[in-house]
């Protein structure tokens, strides 16, 4: 949207109204939840996602659950040894609000846990430390098995 305000006699001005610009745009990014609570990989992922995602980090249930019934996320990053192992429930609790309309997991974690995190139906299981270019790669990849 855009205000035209005179400067001068016979010219015009064009100002850009630039007051909701950033949000617009932030919202067309894609979607992605984190659900992790160690600050150091927090800042690791919104650095290497925030490129090209929205990205919104939550750790407790409630948080997450509210995020996830109101849609449009495109992908879950999830630490399962979250509240002492408690990450693994709050899969299941993911799996089930999603189930209407899927939401590819991806776990990533310093367990060992592709083998149960495969069976509970995570799109992928990622060990940590998860490489920045590992993680983009991975995230597309869901992604585009998600839309077809």
């Amino acid at each position: 949207m855009s205000s035209i305000k005179p400067t001068q006699p016979g010219t015009t001005h064009r100002r850009k109204d630039r007051s909701n610009q950033g949000e617009a745009l932030a919202d067309q990014r894609t979607s992605i939840l984190v659900i992790e609570n160690d600050l150091l990989t927090v800042k690791l992922y919104r650095r290497v996602l925030e490129r090209d995602y929205k990205v919104i980090v939550l750790s407790d249930k409630s948080s997450v659950l509210d995020i996830i019934s109101n849609g449009g996320l495109h992908a879950i990053i999830l630490e399962p040894a979250l509240d002492n192992g408690r990450g693994w429930t709050l899969f299941t609790a993911i799996q089930k609000a999603v189930r209407e309309h899927p939401v590819p997991v991806i776990v990533c974690t310093m367990l060992d846990a592709r083998k149960r995190g495969m069976e509970m139906g995570a799109a992928a299981v990622l060990m940590k430390p998860v490489s920045p270019n590992r993680l983009i790669e991975t995230l597309r990849q869901v992604q585009y098995s998600n839309s077809r």
